[in-house]
């Protein structure tokens, strides 16, 4: 059967399976599959379940040592992940982005998080937020809360995420529950009275244990 006359879904499962083999020999714990998981985020290929191989090749990441080399080409891969746009990967990015903060990473995403690009600017803020030492000034902190108060007030958004709510807990200031809650009574209607609601809502559902502080009146020591 010539190539051309291939059913599309054929290939696409082909495919899908090349991209297993990937993801299998990272779990394996093959040190030689990592620079293979790394040209794979580089191409940043979209198909069939791709979106799943990445998410696995990040967690997978996650368990080895990775040179200097390797380092420097995840932190591309990450401001990719922050500038492309919103995927089912970027979760396990973030948590990536955790476990080795490459060199200089912290820079470029603070360069994004002032972007004027809400998109961008609150990808940057999920993974800065996810990183050991974001290192935010209270300028920074009060930005972040106001991208959230923006975003959490588009049209798209019924029903807060849950990195919504990990967000919030981490950026968490009595003042500024405060003015959720004045905005919320005050703009009845409006969507900056939605917004504040979803994120009121968010900081008080259930705690994981690495969500961050308690949500406010919440009864934990």
């Amino acid at each position: 059967m010539a190539p051309e006359s291939v059913p599309e879904w054929v290939r696409a499962l082909a495919l899908a399976r090349d991209d297993d083999a990937v993801s299998s020999a990272l779990q394996a714990g093959d040190p030689g599959a990592v620079d293979r998981a790394l040209l794979y985020l580089e191409t940043d290929r979209w198909g069939f379940r791709t979106g799943y191989v990445k998410q696995r090749l990040f967690r997978y990441l996650r368990h080895y040592e990775l040179t200097h080399e390797q380092r420097r080409r995840l932190h591309l891969v990450l401001v990719a992940c922050v500038d492309v746009g919103d995927r089912s990967e970027f979760g396990e990015a973030c948590r990536c982005a955790r476990r080795f903060e490459p060199d200089s990473l912290r820079d470029s995403l603070m360069y994004r998080f002032r972007s004027d690009d809400l998109g961008v600017s609150i990808r940057a803020m999920r993974m800065l937020t996810t990183l050991r030492h974001p290192r935010l000034s209270e300028d920074d902190r009060d930005h972040a809360r106001d991208l959230l108060l923006v975003w959490a007030s588009g049209p798209r958004v019924r029903y807060p995420a849950r990195w919504v709510s990990t967000v919030v807990r981490r950026l968490w200031a009595s003042d500024w529950g405060e003015q959720l809650v004045a905005v919320a009574i005050a703009q009845p209607g409006t969507p900056r009275s939605h917004g504040a609601r979803q994120l009121l809502v968010s900081v008080s559902r259930p705690r994981a244990v690495s969500d961050g502080p308690p949500a406010p009146n919440s009864s934990a020591p």
